[in-house]
């Protein structure tokens, strides 16, 4: 499980989460559940794959 935080909000990346970094100039996967892209054009993408799982969620919100 991966979890990023950025000020108060959180992305969790679960078992089944495929993670990829994409530079300015390289295509993004066709098929994705995310993709957050960047102010200097990069962007990161993920597919889920089976049972695996994503979630956005605000600090202290997710009570798991």
């Amino acid at each position: 499980m991966v979890e990023i935080e950025v000020g108060n909000a959180r992305i969790l990346f679960g078992e089944g989460a495929g993670i990829r970094f994409h530079r300015r100039d390289e295509p993004h996967a066709a098929k994705h559940q995310l993709l957050l892209e960047f102010d200097d054009h990069s962007a990161v993408s993920a597919s889920i794959q089976m049972y695996g799982g994503l979630g956005a969620f605000l600090s202290g919100e997710l009570d798991n």
